[in-house]
């Protein structure tokens, strides 16, 4: 990749982000991954049913840059997906676990791809 393309790369590890990198014509370009669309399904478990947790998700959201829903599932548990750009969804599910933290007792994600799903972020019953 050549040095100054190895030293952007170092400095993406040692900040803890991911970066892709093309060189093109000469000129070294970094994508960082944290702005890639992506799409993550979060299972909130613990006493989260029946104490607002899906509104104070939706209301959450609205100071994200995120599109998607929370729903009660039959066990018990709050599913909560969303969509954006992967630092947003990040600091979004952030927000939902310090607001909500005494109602949560685990917390089980998976990160899918981005599928461009949803207009805004509501509630599902």
């Amino acid at each position: 990749m050549g040095e100054a393309g190895d030293s952007v790369v170092l400095l993406y590890k040692i900040l803890g982000l991911k970066a892709r990198t093309v060189l093109y014509d000469g000129v070294l370009f970094v994508e960082n991954e944290s702005r890639q669309p992506v799409r993550a399904r979060c299972v909130f478990s613990g006493m989260v049913q029946g104490v607002g947790f899906r509104f104070t998700a939706e209301h959450i959201a609205r100071n994200y840059k995120v599109a998607g829903f929370a729903r009660n599932l039959p066990d018990g548990t709050v599913e909560v997906v969303a969509e954006g750009e992967r630092k947003e969804v990040e600091d979004f599910i952030g927000a939902i676990e310090s607001r909500m933290s005494r109602h949560i007792r685990n917390r089980e994600i998976l990160w899918l791809e981005y599928g461009g799903d949803f207009r805004g972020f509501g509630i599902r019953f």
